[in-house]
């Protein structure tokens, strides 16, 4: 798989998107799985699939000409994960400040059970991931299951500049 510079990532990242083909958005029940595909309003020619499962939200930039993908960013679920050790040498040129200071913080930090959102960072593709709320501010605790699912998934779009005028339902299955 082909990396991309820190620097390359955040110009890709920072575009704004767009669904293609989507009027409404229907979220994944359980044990189920979408694929949406998304454009840059900047270049056409960059595209991206939002991979939507009742665990996950995944934003991957696909090389069309490779048919690859890099996970640009990914929200899991309650789910399970372990940072690398944070090394300062390792840490590419370009990273983010905010970024930066996370990696030290949440160094070899063990995710059980908990919502976590995995950062593209060079070098790492997305072993790095951090509490949603150091990336996304939103307190979601005060909100039942169905609205909370939706409300992350919304967020998650703006938080990748996504755009997306349709409506986004819940299943009544979740």
């Amino acid at each position: 798989m082909s990396e991309l510079t820190q620097s390359e990532y955040y110009k890709l990242f920072k575009q704004d998107k767009v669904i293609k083909d989507s009027k409404r958005i229907i979220l994944p029940g359980k044990q189920e799985n979408i694929r949406l595909e998304a454009i840059s309003t900047f270049n056409k020619k960059y595209t991206y699939t939002l991979d939507i499962g009742n665990a996950h939200i995944a934003l991957k930039y696909k090389f069309q000409e490779r048919r690859q993908g890099i996970i640009f960013a990914r929200i899991e679920f309650d789910g399970n994960h372990k940072n690398p050790e944070y090394i300062s040498d390792k840490v590419p040129f370009g990273v983010d400040s905010k970024i930066k200071s996370l990696m030290k913080r949440y160094s070899e930090e063990v995710f059980i059970i908990k919502d976590h959102i995995h950062i593209y960072v060079e070098g790492y593709y997305d072993k790095w991931a951090f509490p949603l709320h150091e990336i996304i501010d939103y307190d979601f605790s005060n909100q039942n299951e169905r609205i909370n699912y939706k409300n992350k998934m919304e967020l998650f779009l703006n938080y990748c500049n996504i755009k997306h005028k349709g409506t986004i339902d819940v299943p009544l299955n979740i």
